[in-house]
């Protein structure tokens, strides 16, 4: 998947049984010599997603969940 500067995209990992999703701008991108994504980083995050760590791109975007109780 090609992703650039500035794209909102949803990454997720399962380890253990236990699936984990980040939502979110990418902010930073570092590739490999042969121009394979390495890690990149997301907006609002201090630590770098590395895909050698099993992360996958959702092709689909889900948007946020909004409480609809703060509707009065």
């Amino acid at each position: 998947m090609m992703v650039l500067l500035g794209d909102t995209v949803t990454v997720h990992r399962t380890i253990a049984g236990n699936e984990t999703y980040i939502t979110g701008a990418i902010s930073g991108i570092v590739l490999t010599d042969s121009g394979d994504l390495r890690y990149f980083y997301i907006r609002g995050l201090d630590q770098s997603i590395w895909m050698t760590d099993g992360w996958v791109f959702e092709e689909e975007q889900y948007e946020l969940e909004q409480d609809d109780d703060d509707e009065i």
